[in-house]
């Protein structure tokens, strides 16, 4: 895990295809998301339903981009909601993140892809952000 200040100004992108991954969201949320999506400048959004979370993040980025003339049927999740950002800059990140902020959703956790977790099973990478966001709070409670 690092935790390196990153420039908030950059229009950088980062290699890959530049998208967000979203899972654990319905088709009202969507819509909402895909506001943020443009606001933001991100190209596209891909949609991770539940049988897809044992697929590896990089065979999931090469799924078709969502269409909001075809939004997904309802569905229960079993992982809490996930937005993954491939390919982003620095600001498109913040963007989105701020954006998210003015909109009623369920928060999720968000994440970016690396070379590393490419090769990881979606619900695996779910698992250690759920161990980090825990690392996290517990450090923020042994500091108060």
């Amino acid at each position: 895990m690092s935790f390196e200040k990153i420039d908030r100004e950059s229009e950088e992108r980062k290699i890959g295809r530049n998208c967000i991954l979203v899972y654990g969201y319905n088709a009202q949320e969507l819509e909402l998301i895909e506001l943020c999506r443009q606001k933001s400048g991100i190209d596209e959004i891909v949609v991770i339903s539940e049988s897809e979370i044992h697929k590896t993040l990089g065979t999931l980025l090469e799924q078709e981009a969502l269409n909001l003339a075809n939004l997904p049927v309802a569905e229960a999740y079993t992982l809490i909601p996930t937005i993954i950002f491939s390919g982003t800059s620095h600001s498109e990140l913040d963007r989105f993140i701020e954006a998210s902020k003015k909109v009623t959703m369920q928060r999720p956790i968000f994440a970016g892809t690396t070379p590393h977790n490419l090769t990881w099973a979606f619900s695996a990478l779910v698992e250690e952000l759920i161990q980090e966001r825990e690392e996290m709070k517990k450090m923020r409670a042994m500091k108060s």
